[in-house]
């Protein structure tokens, strides 16, 4: 049948951007990888690749009259940055969630998440967490502190325009700070183990209090 093979040729298009076994065991994360979960997907290791949760809390806001969005979770935007697909309709959405339901059988959860930061969009020119990272850090994505890594995540949501404004580095830190804000107080749902690796880890935020500067382009 015709959706079947679309299903099937949409996994496949997923399966590309995988980068299959690689630290499928990992238990560490590094400090992008919370950052980044603690602005998008805080159940992300809860969750089956769509947060019911999540997904009521947005309709309660529609049916109220409210702002609303926000309830797609990194599988789902693994799943439309490996596909294209990004009509603004109900169908399209839907599918999203059945394709991100579906891979969950295919991999862990940290090939996903490992996976969408490798293609992701930080904005002109900054395809992939590894080249974000150098250009903006002259680092490796896995040798940010933590304002580095809190800066990267936040430009998820607010990627980094043709010509980088003083008003979008406000909005970039902006949100950064809420990054370092959810770390702080616990909200982020992890598993015990990669709880307990982080609390043996380097820690996810300096000592001392630092002001949020955004670096210049390299």
């Amino acid at each position: 049948m015709h959706w079947h093979k679309k299903l099937q040729d949409d996994l496949s298009r997923i399966d590309r951007f995988v980068r299959p076994g690689h630290a499928v065991d990992r238990v560490a994360l590094s400090r992008l990888e919370v950052m980044v979960l603690n602005l998008e997907d805080r159940r992300f290791f809860r969750h089956c690749g769509v947060d019911a949760w999540s997904v009521a809390r947005e309709v309660i806001k529609l049916i109220r009259g409210r702002k609303y969005g926000g309830a797609s979770t990194i599988d789902m935007q693994f799943v439309r940055t490996a596909t294209g697909y990004r009509a603004l309709t109900l169908k399209r959405k839907l599918y999203e969630g059945l394709l991100a339901i579906l891979i969950q059988f295919r991999y862990t959860k940290i090939e996903i998440l490992e996976s969408y930061l490798a293609c992701a969009h930080f904005g002109y020119g900054l395809t992939g967490a590894e080249t974000a990272a150098q250009k903006l850090f002259g680092k490796t994505a896995n040798e940010l502190g933590p304002l580095e890594a809190a800066l990267l995540s936040a430009m998820l949501a607010r990627p980094r325009p043709a010509g980088a404004s003083l008003a979008w580095q406000r909005r970039v830190e902006k949100r950064a700070a809420y990054a370092i804000e959810v770390s702080t107080s616990g909200r982020l749902s992890l598993p015990r183990r990669m709880r307990d690796a982080i609390a043996i880890s380097p820690p996810l935020l300096p000592e001392e209090p630092q002001k949020l500067e955004f670096p210049e382009i390299v």
